[in-house]
């Protein structure tokens, strides 16, 4: 063994090294709320610059008038520093300084809930990345299907046996009697010897992977793992392990199993197993039904041999070979460094994974959703494409592709086919790695699942990564940003819903603050400029950032989602966070509000009365600005409730108690401005009102609600006319896959070469099944319209039929 590489230059310690580095990369949801707190404190500085030097010329033309050719006091001075001080404060309330705030409480509140679904957060902010997900790239083995594998088939020569669970025939339980007890023992010790894996084994359990799958059968055969590996010794550095590039995995071993007439058995034997198409092309020979001679692997054989690979994995059966080599001597230099050749066939085995209660009905959840499932896998194309169709992600319009065949397109080539491409097989990790680069170099935000080592590089170029918490490694966790502790895609679909409710929590809150901004912004610089002082003292001023940034972020960012919130289409990654109903509400919102308090301002001493006995003597200016705040706080009590709808909803009061949090801010908002204007004048700048002054500041408050309803019910109409005028229109289900074309229906068992559907040409076979295309890229092989039942001339016992 020749030791190339060690640390970081390692293929482990390249990994290593790329989980190091520093994860600079913003959110989607960070980079969009950047851009609008960069708007809001523009426009809040602003507005602060606006009211000091509109406060400052307008008092240098008082004092001009008042001491015309007189020395200006030192007192009158100090107002200038009253001045800024509302400047000062305009900007303070102005600055969303409550956003980080509300997008930490919501990403805590849905990280929480995650985990009651089975989803542990690595990464605080790849809660809202996944709300934003349009594209899924899922592994199969596990995630799609239980990962809990059973031996459900077998062929030795040209006899295959169907199992218990076998759905293609009347299966037999395997057992001692499915054999004679010479092939029995070679089977048991070719599986058992080359294997690293370890099993605890229930009778009628299922094994959580396909090695275990293998000795388990085995042990069905009536041989255990354990005593076959006490007996036989492995040859020292003899173990070829598997890869994703190789495979198959061979040990050379010194066998106590004799086959063929072989007796004793030979010096050494390579025991061989892997994918079909791989250890297919290492064999020469032929392995006879009755094991009783070794006979020439023709083309015939190989096309045969084809045929049941693609029936079983047709029905979703995992296929693997065995095969094997007998050394009479000790093996030279060139045959330890490559012994695997000139292999004899032995035969194969077909591995049941069955698909995940539940999966299917959370695939659609996701299509119905607008977001594209891929099927990202090493399997065979054809088990892939079984249960892709199972699973709902293989449609009639997909397509489903080898990833050698993916490998050899060009990067422009690869972009034309991504759009259909529906299902990835016989994949390696580095294929994987470069379709997720591809998908955001399309600005699709893509989330990734992968169990492996070398599964690292794609869970981190992802914008969401979801390492297996069973089945996954530590390094693919480590390199994960969500990890799913049941290895189940349900639990994605509940990241997905928590994640969308994560922006429009944010979104409810930006669009509450933002009109909030607007109003007390307005106010105070309109009110400074007509009057001596500000409406809003800065200490009012402060109390509103606090009803914004705190209690509207704790109310508003700990709402539950909508149950239509996965009805709803994905956000793009550059489409902006404030939605035409944002922009709609705002305006609708601000201008009440404007319009109410400049009424009260200017004309509220005429409207209403003001009464010595309760307020006291020349008060009428503190009276009418206290209530102006009373009326501005209640306001937003009311904006509060009326922002929770982001879409114009008319019911005002949906999901209102599902969020106890919400009702009790609202309250407490309520009870603590109550306590201000009675009990806190002189900290609050205010005078205590009467009940009729109360009654004023709530009617104000309350009308707000018929206005915006009355403009939503405008905007309902309006919809409502332009979908019977042109149909629905930016639906969901228009990112579906019903927006690809269509290929043209064909028989099942049809096989043809055909060009890939982009700008360059690729010869590939092009197996149609009903109507998916799908691309291998093994060498066509010609097939009849029989299937393998079809060719059966005798059966042997166990349900055993020759093909």
């Amino acid at each position: 063994m020749l030791v190339t590489a060690v640390g970081p230059r390692s293929s482990g310690g390249k990994i290593q090294t790329l989980l190091s580095e520093a994860q600079s990369e913003e959110t989607v949801l960070q980079a969009k709320l950047r851009d609008v707190a960069m708007l809001i404190g523009k426009v809040g500085f602003a507005a602060g610059i606006i009211t000091f030097f509109g406060l400052s010329i307008r008092f240098a033309i008082t004092m001009s008038h008042q001491y015309a050719g007189q020395t200006l006091p030192t007192a009158e001075l100090a107002k200038l520093l009253g001045f800024f001080n509302v400047a000062v404060t305009v900007v303070v309330v102005a600055v969303p300084e409550g956003l980080p705030l509300a997008v930490t409480i919501s990403l805590a509140f849905s990280m929480f809930k995650m985990i009651r679904d089975r989803c542990f957060v690595r990464h605080l902010d790849a809660s809202e990345t996944m709300g934003e997900a349009t594209a899924i790239c899922t592994d199969k083995t596990g995630t799609l299907t239980e990962n809990r594998m059973t031996v459900v088939a077998s062929m030795v020569g040209r006899t295959a046996v169907y199992g218990e669970g076998h759905d293609g025939a009347a299966g037999v339980p395997f057992s001692s009697k499915t054999y004679m007890p010479s092939l029995g023992s070679f089977l048991a010790e070719a599986v058992c010897i080359n294997s690293t894996c370890f099993v605890k084994y229930v009778a009628n359990d299922q094994l959580p992977n396909s090695l275990g799958a293998l000795l388990v059968w085995a042990d069905r055969l009536g041989y255990g793992y354990e005593p076959i590996r006490a007996a036989v010794r492995k040859v020292e550095n003899g173990e070829y392990l598997f890869t994703s590039d190789r495979k198959r995995m061979s040990t050379l071993c010194e066998p106590q199993a004799a086959i063929a007439g072989q007796d004793p058995p030979p010096l050494f034997r390579l025991y061989t197993k892997g994918a079909p198409e791989m250890v297919l092309k290492l064999c020469t020979s032929q392995l006879a039904s009755d094991a009783s001679c070794v006979l020439p692997l023709g083309d015939d054989d190989r096309a045969q041999i084809a045929l049941v690979i693609k029936d079983w994995a047709s029905q979703g059966l995992r296929t693997i070979a065995i095969a094997f080599r007998d050394f009479e001597r000790p093996l030279t230099r060139p045959e330890r460094d490559d012994p695997e050749r000139d292999l004899t066939f032995v035969g194969l085995v077909g591995i049941k994974d069955p698909v995940r209660s539940g999966v299917p009905e959370a695939v659609r959840t996701c299509q119905d959703a607008g977001i594209f499932v891929r099927m990202v896998t090493g399997d065979n194309i054809l088990t892939a494409c079984k249960i892709a169709r199972e699973c709902h992600i293989l449609s009639d319009h997909g397509i489903a592709m080898e990833g050698p065949v993916f490998r050899a397109l060009s990067d422009a080539d690869k972009k034309a086919v991504i759009p259909k491409l529906q299902v990835l097989a016989r994949s390696s990790p580095a294929d994987k790695y470069v379709l997720v680069n591809l998908l955001k170099q399309m600005g699709e935000v893509v989330a990734v699942t992968g169990d492996g080592t070398n599964d690292a590089p794609a869970l981190k170029e992802a914008d969401v990564g979801f390492a297996m918490g069973i089945s996954g490694t530590q390094i693919s966790m480590n390199a994960s940003d969500i990890i799913l502790l049941d290895d189940n895609f349900i639990s994605i679909v509940q990241s997905i819903k928590w994640g969308r409710n994560v922006l429009s929590a944010v979104r409810k809150f930006l669009q509450f603050q933002l009109s909030v901004n607007l109003v007390a912004v307005g106010i105070t610089i309109v009110g400074s400029l007509t009057q001596d002082e500000s409406p809003l003292n800065p200490v009012q001023l402060l109390w509103v950032n606090l009803i914004m940034d705190t209690f509207g972020a704790l109310g508003l960012a700990s709402d539950v989602p909508s149950a239509d919130i996965l009805k709803e289409r994905p956000h793009s990654r550059h489409e902006s966070i404030l939605t035409p109903s944002m922009r709609q509400y705002i305006p609708i919102i601000t201008v009440y509000q404007m319009i109410a308090l400049l009424v009260l301002l200017f004309k509220g001493p005429a409207l209403i009365t003001y009464t010595v006995a309760d307020h006291g003597v020349g008060k009428e200016t503190i009276w009418i600005h206290t209530i102006v705040f009373t009326a501005f706080v209640l306001m937003q009590v009311v904006n509060e409730v009326l922002a929770r709808q982001l879409d114009h909803e008319l019911n005002i009061f949906s999901g209102f108690w599902a969020n106890s949090l919400f009702p009790t801010m609202l309250t407490i908002i309520l009870v603590i401005q109550v306590a201000a204007v009675q009990f806190a004048g002189v900290f609050m700048g205010t005078i205590p009102l009467n009940a009729y002054d109360w009654g004023i500041c709530i009617a104000t408050a309350l009308l707000m609600v018929p206005w915006v309803l009355a403009f939503r019910g405008l905007i309902f109409l309006y919809r409502r006319r332009q979908r019977q005028r042109y149909g629905r229109v930016g639906d969901a289900a228009a990112m579906s896959l019903a927006t690809v074309a269509a290929s043209p229906a064909s028989d099942a068992t049809a096989v043809a070469t055909k060009a890939l559907p982009a700008k360059g040409t690729v010869a590939a076979s092009a197996k149609v099944l009903r109507s998916a295309e799908v691309y291998s890229g093994a060498a066509p092989v010609a097939m009849t319209t029989r299937s393998p039942a079809q060719l059966v001339a005798s059966g042997g016992g166990g349900g055993g039929a020759t093909v």
